[in-house]
């Protein structure tokens, strides 16, 4: 099973244990059954797109140093 909305927002990374768990048990009607080669296919996109908007916002705020909390 996969969630529609990843767990961990692509966009804004890490936003604290409250959203995570909301994410987290959601609705069925949010969830995809999907094989396991597709699962992975989407799980290592979310990852690359999640990497790509970090260092995103890194360049913006001028920081190229890694954060631990993302």
């Amino acid at each position: 099973v996969d969630h529609r909305d990843p767990v961990i927002d692509i966009q804004h990374g890490w936003q604290g244990w409250d959203a995570y768990i909301d994410r987290l048990f959601c609705d069925v009607d949010k969830l995809d059954v999907l094989c396991t080669a597709c699962h992975d296919i989407k799980s290592a996109h979310e990852v690359q797109m999640r990497k790509y908007f970090r260092a995103k916002r890194r360049e913006e705020q001028g920081n190229t140093e890694e954060d631990d909390n993302e």
